[in-house]
């Protein structure tokens, strides 16, 4: 075995300790070599992982046995994943301590920054496996995917302990021969005592959020308000919201709290970006009103400094206070707005993409809707939505308000959106009982809808959601099937059989030790190769054949299901890969 990497912590580098917050060691590869590197204390996000370690040794000691390490872009970019493997393999030994490699979650993948622990290779899988069997899932993507759950940080959390929640079925809807589809898939409900412990957790004012996302010992999805009996459970979540499941009730014990992802939040607006704005145009909304939209928004950018009229219009669409803007904007209110015109302008810089020659930001499109928001879409909570309905409340003015309740349907799209039919014209229904305290969300109907119908996952996803009527499409569509094939499904029942027969040969003991070893050094590789920049590329070549045989061509829908694919790694990446090489072949041929 190769010696560790030995690293020497600065004599000036110390952890703080004025603050309630714990701080890990955190090295930054620059290079590729082992003396290239940035040595910091570190604040330690809390999740799932960190929280039990936080509550199982009391005496404060983990912070010290734990170690996050980066790796810049330019070491990935240049294809030395030899580099990244290596150190991760070789282990750290620092300040008598030797870190091994323990995990990451799915954002960290993509900034090339892991978490190591001073730990035997035994002990760090017996770790794991009290959340569960991590070993069993064959497929290194999906067990990556499984793991990254305990890595997901979250700032706030709340304590649940087993008697205030309850797990119940999803309702599902399906034909023969299909598979059912969960118009509930990771969407429970949460009692309004309940949300009132997450306002001031989250230390807002009144009123209480609608729908908050939420991570739960091996749960994760999206809570809606709903009202409940006085003696019900505060919580009631969903089997579809159940990643995996921890074995141990005593290990349930120890993290008996829910941590907030997000929430929904007033005011967040709704962009057009290039392809929102070609599957709209395809789907016949008018060119020159999305062209109306961009002049619009950008001469609104322009006027903000000089104008007060400008300014108070632009402050009320961010749900901004205009303060006393009369005849002229005074010196804190323009410090404010400077600063929100450099947010607009740097969401137009598509950082995705690699700068020109002459260093220059490559311009993304982004067109601001004044009618539009950005929210959680959420299942219905009492069960009174017909097929086809929504309901829809977003935090306005009085003077808005009043004009969105005397319209009849909304546009919806997927945010992203992949394809034509990822925008949905539902009707907009009004004034339900119950649902009075339902904001900034969108309510699905649970019997049935075509988001779900189409076999996208819209669990935790955030919709796209537009009262202008110019935006609204001519007609209806059915949306694109996400779903993977059956094929797919019997070679994963092949892989699962071939392992229990595995797990049934003899000498069992010495395999699931080779097994155990092999599955760390399977996740370190997969960390070390993950890029993310195939949705990037497929999206490069999507939008080149949109605009020779447009979105609703065979080729556009293919390359529609592979970006939602790549996205959502539901679908091996080197398959994917091959595919979309088919796909630039072709291009390149015609």
């Amino acid at each position: 075995m190769a010696n560790p990497v030995c690293i020497t912590v600065p004599q000036n580098a110390t952890p703080p300790t004025d603050c309630e917050a714990d701080y890990i060691k955190h090295v930054h590869y620059f290079g590729e070599n082992h003396n290239n590197f940035r040595f910091e204390y570190r604040k330690l996000e809390r999740t799932l992982l960190f929280e039990y370690l936080r509550r199982a040794y009391t005496n404060g000691s983990f912070p010290n046995n734990l170690m996050s390490v980066s790796f810049s872009a330019p070491i990935v970019q240049n294809g030395s994943t030899n580099f990244c493997v290596d150190i991760l393999k070789r282990n750290i030994f620092c300040e008598r301590r030797r870190y091994r490699y323990l995990g990451h979650s799915e954002s960290q993948s993509c900034e090339k920054k892991c978490y190591l622990i001073n730990a035997s290779e035994d002990d760090i899988h017996d770790l794991l496996a009290r959340f569960d069997n991590f070993v069993k899932i064959t497929v290194v993507r999906k067990r990556a995917k499984r793991i990254n759950l305990l890595f997901v940080g979250f700032e706030h959390i709340l304590d649940l302990p087993g008697d205030d929640y309850i797990v119940e079925p999803d309702v599902k809807s399906g034909f023969f021969g299909t598979k059912p589809r969960a118009f509930t898939n990771s969407c429970g409900f949460m009692s309004p005592e309940f949300t009132i412990k997450v306002r001031r957790q989250l230390g807002l004012s009144s009123p209480e959020p609608s729908a908050i996302q939420v991570n739960y010992q091996g749960f994760q999805g999206t809570l809606v308000l709903k009202d409940v009996h006085t003696n019900a459970p505060q919580v009631q979540l969903r089997k579809s919201m159940q990643i995996f499941n921890i074995p141990n009730e005593e290990m349930r014990q120890h993290i008996p709290f829910i941590g907030i992802l997000d929430f929904s939040k007033p005011h967040i607006n709704g962009y057009l970006d290039t392809r929102l704005i070609i599957l709209l145009q395809s789907r016949g909304v008018s060119v020159n009103y999305l062209q109306t939209l961009h002049k619009d928004y950008t001469n609104l950018l322009r006027r903000i400094l000089d104008d007060p009229a400008s300014a108070q219009y632009f402050l009320r669409l961010k749900g901004r206070d205009d303060g006393n803007i009369r005849s002229e904007i005074d010196g804190p209110t323009r410090e404010v707005l400077t600063t929100i015109k450099r947010n607009e302008i740097e969401e137009m810089i598509d950082r995705s993409c690699v700068l020109d020659a002459e260093r220059r930001p490559v311009a993304r499109v982004r067109i601001l809707v004044p009618k539009a928001r950005v929210v959680f879409g959420v299942c219905d909570p009492h069960g009174k939505l017909e097929k086809g309905q929504c309901y829809f409340k977003p935090t306005l003015l009085d003077d808005e308000a009043g004009e969105l309740s005397s319209e009849e349907q909304i546009v919806v799209a997927r945010y992203p959106c992949y394809h034509p039919g990822d925008i949905q014209i539902l009707m907009l229904t009004h004034e339900e009982t119950g649902y009075e305290n339902l904001k900034d969300c969108l309510v699905l109907p649970c019997k049935g809808h075509a988001f779900e119908s189409c076999g996208g996952d819209p669990s935790g996803s955030k919709f796209f959601v537009s009262w202008d009527q110019q935006l609204i499409p001519e007609g209806t569509i059915q949306p694109c099937s996400y779903s993977t094939k059956n094929k797919g499904k019997f070679r994963a029942l092949a892989r699962v059989c071939a392992n229990v027969k595995w797990l049934l040969k003899r000498n069992r003991d010495k395999r699931n030790r080779e097994r155990k070893k092999r599955c760390r050094e399977e996740m370190i590789e997969h960390f070390a190769n993950f890029t993310n920049d195939l949705p990037q590329k497929i999206e490069k070549t999507y939008m080149k054949l949109a605009v020779t045989l447009g979105p609703y061509s065979k080729e556009c829908k293919q390359l529609s299901k592979m970006s939602y694919q790549a996205a959502n790694q539901t679908v091996d990446k080197d398959v994917l890969s091959q595919k979309l090489a088919m796909f630039e072949t072709n291009e390149s041929t015609r």
